[in-house]
């Protein structure tokens, strides 16, 4: 067989031998002589690099570095570290780490973001990171104990950080959610609004940042977020129209004087109803109607993740795998599982309520229904 004729088949690839380390070694090598096993072994390193990066971003980002470096377009480690109150020598060993992943640039003892350290600095991926990282990254590092029996879910959920939970969904929910309730809003000319299970308040916050004729009523069953919110409208000068109350939705009455009570024209839960779900959908149709008694003939807006298709997305890959973690992380905690928009209308009517719309706006349901 002359030169003209020889194969250029890559050789095949020997069997997997999981106990044999060299043998795996030359297994990776074989791999890494075809185009797209090279594409995978750079891809399953990447996947470690970039968990690296994250952790980074978060740590900085968490201590206040998120803040501090958009506003400081120049800077110098030692400045940093003294008005953020942190370890200036490991500081400098995570802002060198970013250098060298080019999102800091560095030039005579100062530092600044580039364009790529820019663009990675907005509340998207900050909201991201504070609900997966921050909120349930102890949980997810702890998967291998739970699936190997040593740890009960129970022992998981103590590991969540509802600080970042509430930070997180906070974020994510007002930047895709509140220019489309504003809209709903000013359409129906409607803006005395009652937020069930509001957490810190910063949904409510931002409406009325936007809407200078908003007024709201905050309801939450923990004191401990109810008076972080109430120091939140404050430090904004936004106390005058919006203020908080103490109580667990469905099961004490609210606790609202007549005027307030007469006052409300739109009643909204954030990602509510489906954690009472996981006392089964019954129980959501109760809760329904409790509001509906109280409440007849107003509007009722509330917000829903959309369940992923694990099928659909294995094959057409999207932007990203929110959706999917959502629900991972929503099964390995036991909460309240998403339901699709058919289900939400059955629950609806089932309750006495009257579906009027439903919006897509990523992967999130946003329906409206009369009480």
């Amino acid at each position: 067989m002359n030169a003209d004729t020889t194969s250029h088949t890559t050789p095949a690839v020997p069997s997997a031998q999981p106990d044999d380390l060299l043998a795996e070694g030359a297994r990776a090598r074989k791999l890494a002589m075809d185009m797209e096993g090279v594409k995978s072994l750079v891809e399953g390193v990447r996947l470690v690099n970039d968990t690296i990066l994250a952790h980074v971003l978060f740590a900085l980002w968490d201590s206040g570095f998120y803040e501090f470096s958009l506003t400081h377009p120049r800077f110098q480690v030692e400045e940093a570290a003294e008005q953020l109150h942190l370890d200036a020598t490991l500081l400098q060993w995570l802002l060198n780490y970013l250098v060298g992943r080019g999102i800091l640039h560095a030039t005579d003892g100062l530092m600044e973001l580039t364009e790529h350290g820019a663009r990675l600095s907005n509340m998207l991926l900050r909201g991201t990171m504070n609900l997966y990282l921050g909120g349930y990254g102890s949980l997810l590092a702890n998967i291998g104990p739970l699936l190997r029996k040593e740890l009960a879910r129970t022992d998981l959920e103590r590991l969540r950080s509802g600080r970042h939970t509430g930070m997180g969904t906070e974020q994510l929910t007002s930047i895709r959610l509140v220019p489309a309730v504003l809209k709903i809003l000013d359409r129906r000319k409607l803006n005395r609004v009652l937020h069930l299970a509001c957490s810190t308040g910063g949904f409510l916050t931002q409406l009325a940042r936007s809407d200078p004729s908003l007024q709201g009523i905050g309801i939450d069953k923990s004191a401990q977020k109810v008076a972080k919110a109430h120091e939140n409208v404050s430090r904004l000068g936004l106390d005058s129209r919006i203020r908080f109350v103490t109580a667990e939705v469905g099961v004490d009455p609210l606790p609202l004087d007549e005027q307030s009570h007469s006052a409300i024209d739109v009643i909204m839960s954030i990602y509510l109803l489906h954690e009472i779900g996981r006392h089964g959908k019954q129980r959501i149709v109760e809760v329904l109607r409790q509001i509906k008694r109280s409440f007849p003939g107003r509007l009722f807006l509330f917000t829903e993740t959309l369940p992923a298709d694990t099928v659909t997305l294995g094959k057409k890959p999207p932007a990203t795998f929110s959706q999917l973690d959502y629900l991972l992380i929503h099964r390995v905690r036991g909460r309240g599982l998403p339901l699709p928009s058919a289900e939400w209308k059955a629950i609806l009517e089932d309750a006495g309520l009257k579906l009027l719309e439903v919006q897509e706006i990523h992967w999130i349901g946003l329906y409206l229904a009369e009480l």
